[in-house]
């Protein structure tokens, strides 16, 4: 994971607590073997590199698309690049993008916080 990812990963637990939320950080190597029908939300924090949406994000998508659960943030090179533009039209996603710039992690951190928070206030 990248140091952007992590500071970013890092400050969302913070900044959301573990009183009210438990928190499992997984590798997207093993995306594919986790049950996620247990969590209030699910995070994805991945690269979209060469115009592509790892792979791996995009499989766990595919395997539940009524997940309404799911929040993916994906660093791309640009700053204002919005992902709905490659996202498939079938499928939404709650979704943040982001240059790795370590002077935007609280940005993300309180723009992921934000969602995280309306998942669980729909259960």
């Amino acid at each position: 994971m990248s140091n952007f990812k992590q500071k970013v990963a890092d400050g969302l637990v913070k900044k959301l607590g573990i009183q009210d939320y438990y928190f499992k950080i997984t590798g997207l190597n093993q995306l594919a073997k986790e049950n996620t029908e247990q969590y209030g939300a699910t995070v994805l924090i991945a690269s979209f590199e060469w115009g592509r949406i790892d792979r791996r994000v995009t499989q766990f998508l595919q395997k539940n698309p009524a997940n309404q659960k799911v929040i993916v943030l994906y660093t791309v090179g640009a700053e204002k690049v919005g992902i709905q533009e490659w996202a498939n039209p079938d499928r939404k996603v709650d979704a943040v993008t982001s240059a790795s710039s370590l002077n935007r992690v609280e940005e993300r951190v309180d723009e992921l916080a934000v969602l995280v928070k309306a998942k669980f206030d729909v259960h």
